[in-house]
């Protein structure tokens, strides 16, 4: 892809400069195609769809944001990327005020950005959360018994302080990247 991912400015003689912007869209038949956009950067650009047309675009940025977050969170666990990129509460909290700066349409995809990964992480096979009840539900059908309540207690115990840990190391990582 021309740039990557990431928006980036082109000069066209003078002054002229223009905001191009690497953007995925979705046609009738649910198939994304690539394209660019382009903006003097000055304006938000607004696409009107259908109702159709919506859920099919919300299907892909559904999807997208799914399969960027797995893949970042499998390259933090290989190394390839630094844990030190998980962010906590003080780095959302920095993130919202910034993107509130550039106007409430890029304020409620950012909350859509978070909705989707909260969902996804909820997913994940972690006893306190809901991944974790479907673990236990499949052992239970997979058996023909419930996992024992105190079976349940300990991993929940574990779940809860993973949890804890986790929310903790990406606490002091944003208070190291933010603030030292």
């Amino acid at each position: 892809k021309i740039g990557g991912e990431k928006p980036f400015w082109i000069g066209v003689g003078g002054d002229d400069r223009f905001l191009v912007s690497p953007q995925r869209a979705v046609n009738a038949d649910f198939d994304s195609q690539d394209y660019l956009a382009l903006s003097d950067g000055r304006e938000d650009i607004v696409m009107q769809y259908s109702p159709l047309q919506a859920l099919g675009h919300a299907t892909v940025e559904v999807w997208s944001t799914t399969t960027s977050t797995l893949q970042a969170l499998g390259q933090m666990f290989t190394g390839a990327r630094s844990a030190t990129e998980l962010g906590g509460l003080i780095r959302i909290g920095a993130l919202a005020g910034d993107i509130a700066q550039k106007g409430f349409i890029a304020l409620i995809m950012f909350s859509a950005l978070l909705s989707v990964n909260l969902g996804l992480l909820n997913l994940f096979p972690i006893p306190v959360l809901d991944g974790g009840h479907l673990v236990f539900y499949a052992i239970e059908a997979a058996s023909g018994k419930p996992v024992s309540e105190k079976a349940q207690d300990i991993a929940f115990r574990f779940g809860f302080g993973f949890l804890v840990a986790v929310m903790a190391f990406a606490n002091i990582n944003d208070i190291v990247q933010l603030f030292l």
